[in-house]
């Protein structure tokens, strides 16, 4: 309840000039008391500034590490992707110099099947024959052994064999551009060794050869 003198001036409920406190004092109190509450909201909001600031540099540390993050991730797919590519790369290209060393391989035998036909009117036919035939005595050792060679090498095997010595049976049941190959009677061991054998078994191992070699290559894995 407000209160009014005869001069029509206001005071505080219970207040009057005669209560020997000015309006002056009363008027210094509340400037003192608004300084205070100004003075604390300040300090309030300089808090919430800082408290700010620092959310925001800890919002701004966890962005930069996610960014270094993606990055780093980046340059691992990068890198991971340029290894596969690499790879890749050197893949086809063993695989190719693979399928060029074959072609070379079959031209170079397909020649030498050309030449085959030929091979048994040289002058070097009756060593080579009698290195073949000496080949397959020394895997029979001493079993009973039968000789199959074709009926145009038929006397030149006679020949051969009764050179060494050894007995054994004759037979001219194959076609063959040379060469002669051993077999027990009951056919359960047989040794092949005539031209055509002789040149499989270069091929295969001359291929097998290569490709040992270019897996090894550096250039190449």
């Amino acid at each position: 309840m407000s209160l009014t003198n005869a001069a029509g001036v206001v005071g505080a409920p219970g207040i009057t000039p005669g209560d020997g406190i000015s309006f002056m004092k009363y008027d210094h109190l509340i400037q003192s008391m608004e300084k205070d509450a100004g003075e604390k909201i300040q300090a309030i909001l300089q808090r919430a500034d800082k408290e700010g600031k620092g959310e925001w540099d800890l919002a701004h540390e966890q962005a930069e590490n996610y960014r270094a993050q993606l990055l780093n991730g980046t340059r691992t797919q990068i890198e991971l992707e340029k290894t596969k590519q690499i790879y890749q790369v050197r893949e086809e290209l063993r695989v190719q110099r693979v399928k060029e060393q074959e072609e070379s391989i079959e031209e170079v035998f397909a020649e030498a099947e050309r030449h085959l036909a030929s091979i048994r009117a040289g002058p070097s036919y009756e060593s080579s024959f009698s290195t073949l035939l000496s080949e397959v005595l020394e895997e029979m050792v001493d079993r009973e052994t039968e000789l199959h060679v074709d009926p145009r090498d038929e006397d030149l095997c006679r020949r051969l064999l009764q050179k060494t010595g050894r007995q054994c049976v004759i037979i001219p049941d194959i076609t063959s551009a040379g060469g002669v190959s051993g077999s027990s009677p009951d056919g359960r061991l047989v040794v092949r060794n005539t031209m055509e054998d002789r040149l499989v078994r270069a091929r295969s191992s001359m291929k097998a050869t290569v490709f040992t070699l270019l897996n090894r290559d550096p250039d190449v894995r």
